[in-house]
């Protein structure tokens, strides 16, 4: 779930911005964050929401190892404090 939200906040981040950011409906979180990178935030957030997409990842993929329960919380708790912090 936290991986859905964490998409669904870049997407609003993008759409918001002035002027609003055009994405591809099959544009990856990776990619969604880079174009963020360009214009929303910056170069630590970035690498933050890096983080916690490689997670995601590992979460989603079976072709990942699986993530460890501190991974998962601090998807958990990175998303909350992003999507809290970084307005949409």
């Amino acid at each position: 779930m936290a991986g859905v939200v964490l998409e669904r906040h870049l997407k609003n981040l993008l759409r918001k911005y002035n002027p609003p950011i055009k994405y591809t409906k099959s544009s990856t979180l990776s990619k969604l964050n880079d174009l963020c990178k360009e214009t929303v935030y910056d170069l630590i957030t970035w690498r933050k929401m890096q983080l916690l997409i490689d997670i995601r990842n590992f979460s989603a993929h079976d072709n990942t190892r699986e993530p460890t329960k501190n991974e998962v919380d601090e998807l958990i708790r990175g998303v909350k404090a992003l999507v809290l912090t970084i307005n949409s």
